[in-house]
């Protein structure tokens, strides 16, 4: 991504010079982002949120030239394209998320839906992970939801929940259930699995122990145990319990090294062998190319379990067999009615048209639920200067739709009502 530096309003170039003026102390700056930013989301203010992303990679950029520092930490961009992928956008990272793609090797694919239904029905345990920063990958997970709990699955454990206590007050989460939970896929993930009927259990460990210098992984071990504990006291109470696991990035691997991770120690405490799924979060385009090409692939907007010709499971070229069950890789996103086509596949929605004004441009679309409180988008997106139509996927019901401009002010308001609904097979 390029440098930004045309702000939005004047609260954004204020921070820029507040980023400018903090010391040269990245994870000080990073975590008074992280606080601003949160402080706007709740606002509803998502857009400043990004621009105060902006203004922080702005400043420390200025910061590295004037110390002559030529490299720039992938860190920095990855806090505006995470801000980003909370308004329905997708960016790659230069040096992570740009890693090269394969384009020659025997592989196969099958649709990762199927596929994981059907290993899940010999499991207890399924844990999914996500890249924080790339919401379709909690897309997955949401349309598993109605298939596993048709097998017996009733718990959904979520790493992104704070605590459960605004579950319990309004049935539903709200933007201050969690960082990630102000993310519109991350919201109705959890709205879904309340809906048909899971327990949704928050997972994520309360301890603030800091790093051990002779022990570098000291703190993340606790992390990662805590987190284990926190799945198997479910299965203390309920040993029966089918669960089913929303994990962070590398949580989900079985065998570490001197860090070990949280299905690994889950694993060991419950004596359980769960259903690991990575879906390619160490380089989200390894087999995007040769999946788009596959004669495997028969539909535009699903992800695949990648396969080798005897069709046995494998994994990332960087990892090693025996780290996670199954690798999931996702094609290269197109555009369809000015959105990405997965933004449109979630299972029991139809699709509905919005036909905006070029006046509109450069403010956030959202679709609101009508429930009192609920206040995490249905959907939203940023509209783009000469684009008057797109579309939104949504379940059978009424919505509010509003325009809002960077500060979360509303600036006109109006209803839509989803009608019919498609098959989760179409």
């Amino acid at each position: 991504m390029s440098s930004i530096k045309v702000f939005r309003n004047s609260t954004t170039l204020l921070l820029f010079v507040h980023f400018v003026n903090m010391s040269f102390n990245a994870q000080a700056r990073q975590e008074k982002l992280y606080d601003i930013a949160s402080g706007l989301i709740a606002k509803n203010a998502y857009l400043s949120a990004l621009d105060s992303a902006i203004a922080y990679r702005n400043a420390y950029y200025k910061k590295l030239t004037v110390k002559g520092i030529r490299t720039k930490p992938i860190s920095i961009d990855m806090d505006v394209v995470l801000f980003s992928s909370f308004l329905g956008e997708e960016y790659l990272v230069p040096g992570r998320d740009l890693k090269t793609a394969l384009t020659v090797g025997n592989y196969r694919f099958k649709p990762a839906a199927d596929y994981i239904l059907n290993q899940a029905t010999t499991r207890q345990v399924v844990i999914i992970n996500e890249a924080h920063q790339v919401p379709k990958h909690r897309l997955l997970t949401m349309n598993l939801l109605e298939a596993l709990y048709k097998i017996g699955f009733r718990y959904l454990c979520v790493e992104a929940l704070d605590d459960d206590s605004t579950l319990l007050n309004f049935g539903y989460p709200t933007i201050n259930s969690g960082f990630y939970t102000a993310e519109p896929g991350m919201g109705n993930l959890i709205k879904k699995a309340i809906k048909l009927g899971y327990k949704v259990v928050p997972y994520e460990s309360d301890d603030d122990t800091d790093d051990n210098p002779k022990y570098p992984t000291y703190a993340q071990n606790i992390r990662e145990v805590n987190q284990a504990n926190n799945i198997n006291k479910i299965l203390i109470k309920d040993p029966g319990a089918k669960i089913l696991v929303h994990a962070g990035h590398g949580h989900i691997w079985e065998r570490g090294t001197n860090l070990i991770y949280m299905a690994e120690y889950f694993k060991n405490l419950a004596h359980i062998d769960p259903l690991t799924i990575n879906q390619s979060v160490n380089n989200l385009r390894e087999f995007s190319i040769l999946l788009d090409h596959s004669a495997d692939r028969v539909e535009n907007d699903l992800p695949y379990v990648v396969l080798d010709t005897q069709f046995n499971p494998v994994v990332s070229t960087e990892d090693k067999i025996g780290d996670y069950d199954l690798l999931v890789a996702w094609p290269t996103p197109k555009r369809v009615f000015n959105r990405f086509d997965y933004q449109l596949a979630k299972n029991g929605t139809s699709i509905v048209k919005i036909k905006l004004a070029n006046s509109d441009a450069h403010n956030l679309l959202q679709i609101m639920s009508t429930k009192p409180g609920d206040d995490i988008p249905v959907d939203q997106f940023l509209v783009k200067k000469g684009v008057g139509e797109y579309a939104t996927a949504l379940e059978p019901g009424e919505y509010n739709i509003q325009l809002v401009d960077s500060m979360g002010k509303v600036i006109w308001k109006r209803s839509i009502k989803s009608i019919s609904q498609r098959n989760n097979d179409d």
